[in-house]
């Protein structure tokens, strides 16, 4: 029994300072760090009316994990046009009300002002913050990651439209809850910023050490907006999955580890 104990005790010992030689050597290393640059277009992945196109830019921080591995995380700036997108928004308010009746029941008749309201902007801009997990083969490399984003408030300009019309409703007996006026079913709140997650997927061309091309495709997955309106901004203007093309420049040449 006393054997036992002490061969279990030198077993402990030994797995100890092993793990705290591997401890001591991962803190002590030196991880290379590249930084650079980037510029590049962007253009919306569903062929749609919402096919935003525009620009981006920022900035990389690289560092190798292994010589096939490297981590990446980036500041990205994104701008983007809206080409004609409409955001379409009514409401009625009863001027005048009045009834008669006919051989087939009381008529409730309505002089109603109609207004029906668009929301327009000429561009919009997300900034984004990806993780990213690279593998490198030869001068390609694919990767794959999740990015934080927001969504800057967006600046709308407004144009009402106001047209009267007249609505009846015929009704057989007392049952007959009277029409009211109604609202629009967006407020300029709703176009206010908001914050997200979502991921990104592409790959890359290093062209030399220090200059690399590189497609992604980008898209959101949650937001953190909750009324119904917002998340049906969110879903035509930010959700709307994005193929982004951009050439970057790194300060220092990348070197594969050995």
């Amino acid at each position: 029994t006393a054997n036992e104990k002490v061969g279990f005790l030198e077993l402990f010992r030994k797995a100890s300072e092993s793990i705290t030689q591997k401890a001591n050597f991962i803190t002590h290393k030196r991880f290379p760090i590249y930084t650079g640059m980037f510029v590049g277009i962007n253009a919306a992945a569903i062929s749609s009316k919402h096919n935003f196109g525009g620009f981006q830019g920022g900035f990389t921080v690289m560092t190798p994990l292994s010589r096939l591995l490297t981590l990446q995380t980036e500041a990205r700036f994104i701008h983007k046009n809206n080409s004609g997108y409409t955001i379409k928004d009514s409401k009625y308010v009863i001027m005048d009300t009045y009834t008669t009746n006919t051989a087939k029941g009381t008529v409730y008749n309505y002089e109603i002002d109609s207004v029906s309201r668009g929301y327009n902007l000429k561009n919009f801009y997300t900034a984004q913050v990806p993780i990213i997990l690279n593998a490198n083969l030869n001068k390609f490399n694919l990767y794959g990651g999740v990015h934080l984003n927001y969504g800057f408030r967006m600046n709308i300009n407004t144009t009402d439209k106001s047209h009267r019309i007249t609505l009846s409703d015929t009704v057989i007996g007392n049952n007959y809850t009277p029409r009211t006026n109604t609202d629009t079913k967006f407020t300029r709140d709703d176009f206010a910023s908001r914050l997200g997650l979502g991921y990104t997927v592409g790959g890359g061309y290093n062209i030399n050490p220090k200059l690399s091309v590189d497609l992604r495709m980008s898209s959101l997955f949650w937001d953190n907006t909750k009324d119904a309106a917002k998340q049906e901004i969110s879903d035509v203007f930010f959700r709307i999955p994005s193929f982004q093309l951009s050439i970057g420049y790194r300060f220092r040449g990348y070197e594969k580890p050995e």
